[in-house]
C-alpha cells in the first residue's frame, strides 16, 4: 500500500517542476527577440480585427499590424504577434502606435532572418505559470517532507 502510495504522489509532485519549466520556457520566447539584430521596418497594414464566439457573448478585439523589413538581400512581410487585452480601447492604443507607414525598429533573429518581432513583451500567461509552479513545488517540497515522514 506504501508503495502504491509512493509512486501516485510521485507523479503528482512533478506538476510544480513541470509548470515553472513551462513558464520559463515561455518567459524564454517572450523575451528572446530582444538581443536578436535590430533593423529598420515599416507598418504596412495596422487595423481592429473584431471578433465574437459563444452566439456573441465573447467578444474581442485584436490589432492587426503587419510590417516589412529587408534582411540579407531579401524583402519580408510579417504580421506582429502583439499582446492586447482584447478590449477595444487595447486594440485602438496598439494601433495608435503603429501608424501605416511609420517607421518602426524590428527585431531579427539573425541565424534566421525569417523570425522576427515588433516588440517583447512578459504576459500574463508566462507569469501565471512561473508563479503556479512556484506555488506547486513549495506544496509538493512540504507534502513530500509529511509524506516521508508517513513512510519513516
Amino acid at each position: 500500500m506504501r508503495l502504491v502510495l509512493l509512486i501516485l504522489f510521485g507523479g503528482i509532485l512533478l506538476v510544480g517542476p513541470v509548470l515553472l519549466v513551462l513558464g520559463v520556457k515561455l518567459l524564454y520566447e517572450e523575451l528572446r527577440p530582444r538581443w536578436w539584430k535590430k533593423i529598420s521596418g515599416t507598418i504596412v497594414k495596422s487595423e481592429i480585427k473584431h471578433e465574437t464566439a459563444n452566439s456573441g457573448r465573447y467578444q474581442q478585439y485584436l490589432p492587426i499590424i503587419e510590417y516589412t523589413y529587408a534582411s540579407r538581400n531579401a524583402t519580408f512581410r510579417k504580421t506582429a504577434n502583439l499582446y492586447s487585452p482584447g478590449t477595444l480601447d487595447g486594440a485602438i492604443s496598439k494601433t495608435a502606435q503603429y501608424p501605416v507607414e511609420a517607421s518602426v525598429t524590428i527585431m531579427v533573429n539573425p541565424q534566421n532572418p525569417h523570425q522576427s518581432a515588433l516588440e517583447t513583451k512578459v504576459t500574463p500567461a508566462s507569469c501565471f505559470f512561473i508563479v503556479s509552479g512556484l506555488l506547486f513545488t513549495a506544496l509538493e517540497l512540504l507534502f513530500r517532507a509529511e509524506l516521508l515522514n508517513f513512510f519513516v
